[in-house]
């Protein structure tokens, strides 16, 4: 089981989720190779490609998910407590049946999905490398995700095999099912953040109000590295800060596990304040150079102002996981002065 883990993705212990990405990735690669051979990358491959590939993930996840789920519940390595999901356990047990079911679903939805995408951003034409990323990165999302729903179903205790041992594992399975409050809080910070972006652009000059009309200029390439210095000074004030603030509490409340040998995060300032300090520069240019690449390698000279808001929250979320994992292991950390 020790070992199993260390192969395992945090918050799924009980599969091996780097498999299943691995095949689903290399079925697409393939698949790419093929379309472009074939010469027919085009908008409406953009679609049905992603019909396809909801459908082979899926297929992917339940086929490595399920025989390692099934040996560790004959060994009772799975948890003797787990959280009832009653929708989920209206989906069938039977391996063929789920990955049927799943495979439609998600199938549907990719679709849908990738059409909207293609309606929002006005894709017309898409190269086949710009093709390949967008597959392999949403690819490698939806792997993850259908992984983790997949192993959330099959701990339900209606699928409990004849003859199994007692199971005794002390891992938690993460929920992945979005909640009633999922959805409250996603429209809080969707309104949040637009209410301040809002804000910001009229002290910087990018949104105008005259009399009942407001104007937002659109986001251009060639103003975006300014644009992306800017949003990297908001996000250390708005995200670096909060974040190291909550997490230097929970270390001081002793809530923060500790680590025993030290890494070059501990030579990060201990206080909030200079911690983030000390992240601006970085912040900025990251968020900078990362918008401006995203604009340039998608062919995007301009964007409105709903089209770059949605390239913003998805680069603001992922920034954020690295945030608050650099402040966890910065402050898990003994340092002098401080031990």
């Amino acid at each position: 089981m020790n070992n199993q883990n260390k192969q395992t993705m945090n918050g799924l212990p009980y599969t091996n989720t780097w498999q299943s990405i691995l095949i689903t990735l290399v079925i697409n690669l393939i698949v790419t190779l093929i379309l472009y051979l074939l010469n027919i990358i085009n908008k409406s491959t953009f679609v049905t490609d992603a019909f396809f590939c909801g459908f082979i993930s899926t297929l992917v996840s339940v086929a490595v998910a399920y025989p390692q789920m099934k040996r560790l519940r004959m060994s009772g390595a799975l948890p003797s407590v787990v959280e009832e999901g009653h929708i989920l356990q209206k989906l069938p047990r039977n391996p063929i049946l789920l990955s049927l079911a799943l495979g439609v679903l998600f199938a549907l939805l990719m679709g849908v999905f990738a059409f909207l995408v293609r309606w929002f951003f006005e894709i017309e034409d898409i190269t086949p490398l710009r093709f390949l990323v967008w597959k392999l990165v949403y690819a490698t999302i939806l792997s993850i995700k259908m992984t983790e729903l997949v192993v959330l179903r099959l701990v339900q205790p209606d699928c409990s095999l004849p003859g199994e041992p007692k199971q005794i594992g002390t891992a938690i399975v993460r929920n992945t099912l979005p909640r009633k409050d999922t959805f409250s809080d996603l429209l809080r910070t969707i309104t949040d953040d637009f209410g301040f972006n809002l804000l910001s652009g009229l002290i910087f000059g990018s949104t105008v109000v005259k009399g009942h009309t407001v104007t937002i200029s659109p986001t251009t390439r060639d103003g975006i590295i300014i644009g992306g210095i800017v949003l990297g000074m908001i996000l250390t004030l708005r995200m670096v800060y909060p974040v190291a603030k909550s997490i230097y509490a929970q270390q001081n409340a002793g809530v923060l596990p500790r680590m025993d040998k030290s890494t070059f995060l501990s030579k990060l300032p201990y206080r909030p304040g200079l911690f983030a300090l000390i992240l601006l520069v970085p912040v900025m240019l990251l968020s900078a150079g990362t918008l401006w690449c995203v604009l340039t390698f998608f062919g995007f000279t301009e964007l409105s102002f709903f089209q770059f808001y949605i390239i913003r929250s998805i680069y603001v979320s992922l920034l954020l996981k690295v945030v608050i994992l650099i402040a966890v292991r910065r402050y898990s950390q003994p340092s002098e002065g401080h031990q």
